[in-house]
């Protein structure tokens, strides 16, 4: 059996109406994905933000980049949302557009 792969990770959270939202960035095959975790258990902003990253690792793997991620998910507000407080989605593209803007950012795909 062969070893599980190790991928050093990043972590970058944001807070929303409906807790803590964590977005867990990594480099494989260079290619940056990210998954979402809520700090809230289930719900329906924790199957939304699933969906929303799996749907974008899909489109990852098919040639989008977090940049174009990140500009479909800008701006989606909800019922608990604020111009201070992001709805889960916008937070994670807030979060994306903060990994964009970091030190190597001509480098992230």
């Amino acid at each position: 059996m062969s070893p599980v792969k190790s991928l050093p990770s990043l972590t970058l959270h944001r807070k929303t109406p409906c807790g803590v939202i964590n977005v867990i960035l990594r480099q494989d095959d260079g290619r940056t994905i990210f998954t979402t975790i809520l700090g809230k258990a289930g719900g329906c902003a924790g199957a939304q933000t699933t969906v929303a990253y799996k749907l974008a690792e899909l489109a990852i793997a098919n040639g989008a980049t977090i940049k174009d991620v990140s500009e479909v998910m800008s701006g989606h507000g909800c019922h608990l949302s604020s111009p201070t407080m992001p709805s889960c989605i916008s937070a994670v593209s807030q979060i994306l557009e903060e990994f964009l803007a970091g030190p190597d950012s001509g480098d992230k795909k």
